[in-house]
């Protein structure tokens, strides 16, 4: 509060669930008509001289091999864009740098998030950017820390040094934060495209995509794309497929995907549609509903569906949480979740603010295990996979 010189307000938007709207995306590809697969692995390119006609794919929790022929590939894979046309000849130039937001036991503010900069950037002999402080859910996000990486992205790591770099940073520009290295509960690692490292080591993230296609490398049948960030996927998306459609010959069709709600988002007003969920779902209790409706949006009536069918189904897991039984047989009978990771961090909110704790996650592999007629070895060692997610991430 001393020596403050101004503010500034501004609106956005927040994601109260990255995880089910990446879901949603993929739910609405395939009410639309594409194919998808989860633990696919492209392998390797199919090659008709020097024409990609397809890729060899691996089926990774079978250990079938088969192949997907294509008129066009198209590359997508974000960090891994260089390891899948490694072995091609190729042109395509890009550095990346890793990011690391952290989630935190305290609310540091309730009803804003608030950006901070120390007036002198340098810090520790490093130069920082702005400093963000959001309110989510009861927990507050915090980033974003920007460090090099050129390696390998299967082996991006976050230890516990930068970590603790990071949290000093805080406390620096946020004296009255007052972090320690126990208030984590949870640490957000990425990896994102970016300039070459200034001289004052500072990392530049790229602020503009890139479509490349091979053709001008002698490479037909394959276009690779650098993505930036989250909220510019849904137009580049759209730009791709343009590019694609003019490549092919095909007749040009204009985009639907900026006006058509994804999958379970065709709500007008939210407050009158939760009402009205709240209202017609009979003994569901408000909390309970108002958790389905924020995470599944119009479709949570299919999860209440399943408890229909069985009332063991309406329990929640354990005290620590608010998701109910029926969400993890929903994601397996609907959502291809094949492992307990699938549920715990990619279908329910139930581990993505931290570990969950042992009686959540072992009620949550008993249910998984009826659907999915899991052994008892087979459950320790979904169990123990998870658990090593956590103890990585938060040393």
């Amino acid at each position: 509060k001393k020596g403050l010189t101004g503010a500034a307000l501004w609106y956005d938007a927040q994601m109260h669930n990255s995880e089910r709207l990446t879901l949603a995306f993929v739910q609405s590809a395939a009410n639309a008509g594409a194919d998808v697969a989860n633990y696919v692995e492209a392998d390797r390119f199919v090659m008709d001289g020097n024409k990609v006609t397809g890729v060899k794919a691996k089926d990774n929790l079978t250990g079938k091999e088969f192949d997907i022929k294509a008129k066009l590939v198209i590359n997508t894979a974000g960090p891994w864009i260089k390891n899948v046309i490694k072995g091609l000849n190729n042109s395509v130039k890009v550095s990346f740098c890793k990011a690391m937001n952290i989630i935190v036991k305290k609310q540091l503010f309730k009803k804003y998030a608030v950006g901070l900069t120390l007036r002198n950037k340098n810090f520790a002999g490093k130069k920082f950017g702005n400093l963000f402080i959001t309110p989510w859910r009861n927990y507050s996000i915090i980033g974003v820390y920007f460090a090099p990486f050129d390696g390998n992205p299967n082996d991006l790591a976050i230890d516990k040094d930068e970590v603790q770099e990071f949290i000093n940073y805080i406390n620096a520009v946020y004296p009255q934060a007052d972090l320690k290295k126990e208030d984590v509960c949870f640490v957000h690692k990425g990896i994102l495209p970016a300039k070459d490292i200034d001289q004052n080591n500072q990392t530049m993230l790229l602020k503009s995509y890139s479509i490349y296609d091979h053709k001008k490398d002698g490479v037909e049948g394959i276009v690779t794309i650098v993505g930036v960030k989250y909220t510019t996927a849904r137009d580049i998306s759209q730009k791709i497929i343009d590019f694609t459609l003019k490549k092919l010959g095909k007749e040009m069709q204009k985009s639907k995907s900026s006006f058509t709600p994804v999958y379970g988002g065709d709500i007008k007003r939210f407050e009158v549609f939760l009402e009205y969920a709240k209202e017609k779902s009979g003994s569901f209790d408000a909390e309970t509903i108002k958790h389905l409706v924020y995470n599944y949006g119009t479709s949570y009536s299919e999860v209440l569906r399943l408890c229909e069918e069985n009332t063991e189904l309406r329990e929640q897991l354990c005290e620590r949480s608010e998701v109910i039984k029926a969400e993890i047989v929903y994601a397996v009978r609907e959502e291809m979740a094949q492992k307990l990771a699938d549920v715990v961090l990619r279908r329910t909110e139930l581990g993505s603010a931290g570990y969950p704790g042992d009686e959540c996650l072992i009620s949550c592999a008993g249910v998984m295990a009826k659907e999915l007629r899991w052994s008892e070895h087979k459950i320790r060692e979904e169990l123990n996979e998870v658990r090593g997610v956590y103890s990585k991430l938060t040393g």
